[in-house]
């Protein structure tokens, strides 16, 4: 992901890349180590500014930064297999795969767990009330209470993983 000329890439091996040259160079962040290469597979990124963003991946593994990847700290929740993470604002944000979704109100201190939504690909919020959600089987969601409660969109398109929304109504995969 990329914000102005800021942007960040991860691997399959733990590897972080950074740019601050709109992606003409790239230099290997040697500050974070993996605790666990084997299980540590960064799958996402997201960037709310060129400061502050979140990178998840296999293993549970959800990091974050405030300082432009300065410096990481290891984010505490209760799931594994995280295939994205996503934050509408400093506080709130989504993170989830496999085994359902969590939600942060606090900025990535705590998460809640919620286990109506699983084998999901991303999440995409437009507002703190409108999201919409990917899952296996080529099935997509809708909530429009901040994901307390979410309904099948019904769809015969075979969409891809990622998800964009400029409004409630009008999205790209």
């Amino acid at each position: 992901e990329m914000i102005n000329n800021t942007g960040f890439i991860v691997s399959n091996t733990g590897r972080i890349l950074k740019t601050t040259t709109g992606g003409l160079n790239w230099v290997s962040d040697s500050t974070f180590i993996p605790a666990y290469p084997a299980g540590l597979i960064f799958l996402s990124v997201n960037m709310l500014n060129e400061n502050d963003l979140f990178l998840s991946g296999g293993g549970g593994t959800v990091i974050k930064s405030t300082n432009s990847g300065i410096n990481w700290i290891h984010q505490s929740h209760n799931l594994s297999n995280i295939k994205f993470v996503f934050l509408l604002n400093q506080d709130t944000g989504y993170c989830g795969g496999s085994y359902g979704y969590s939600k942060t109100t606090n900025g990535g201190t705590n998460w809640i767990k919620n286990l109506q939504l699983t084998g999901l690909y991303n999440i995409y919020f437009v507002n703190n009330l409108t999201g919409f959600a990917k899952s296996n089987g080529n099935i997509s969601y809708k909530t429009t209470d901040g994901g307390d409660l979410w309904s099948t969109i019904p769809s015969n398109l075979n969409i891809g993983y990622s998800m964009f929304f400029t409004n409630d109504t009008t999205g790209y995969t």
